[in-house]
């Protein structure tokens, strides 16, 4: 076989290859970022409840806690996607400096809403472990500021297998 021949083969070979991959999606063999978001809430739950070994009371506490506070960020949210649809917009219609700041500025004004409702979340779920649990959930890498308020992906960068300081 030619040397042409064998680099077409060879590209043809990376070619699909790469196709096969990207057609499975991101993460979906691992339940990676293209996993189910439910799902991985539903592992991070189910981790952090073995990890500190949680007691019944306390899983509920803390689903309480927690979806209070999703409660309370969900029209932030909304708030924060309505501002970058805009920031879009702005930057396409060749908005000022300025305007482009003041949009910039709401929405770093929501951002720091949020950061605060995480921040209190995490504040009432430290409250209700006890002390043994406290000094586990400390050894987590980012536990609070990872967990709540860090921005897309905080979770999967804040926990990880064999990411535990012992």
């Amino acid at each position: 076989m030619s040397i042409g021949k064998k680099w077409m083969t060879f590209a043809t070979v990376g070619v699909l290859s790469t196709g096969l991959l990207l057609a499975q999606g991101p993460g979906a063999s691992r339940g990676g970022p293209g996993g189910d978001p439910a799902a991985r809430k539903e592992r991070m739950k189910g981790f952090m409840a073995e990890y500190l070994n949680l007691t019944e009371s306390q899983k509920q506490q803390a689903d309480q806690i927690f979806q209070a506070a999703k409660d309370a960020a969900a029209p932030l949210r909304e708030q924060m996607r309505i501002g970058r649809t805009r920031m879009n917009d702005a930057i396409k219609a060749g908005k000022s400096d300025q305007e482009l700041q003041a949009i910039a500025d709401a929405q770093g004004a929501l951002m720091g809403q949020l950061s605060g409702i995480h921040a209190k979340a995490a504040a009432k779920f430290y409250a209700i472990l006890d002390p043994a649990q406290k000094q586990r959930a400390q050894k987590l890498p980012g536990f609070m500021g990872g967990m709540f308020g860090a921005g897309p992906g905080a979770m999967r960068r804040g926990f990880g297998a064999g990411r535990f300081r012992q």
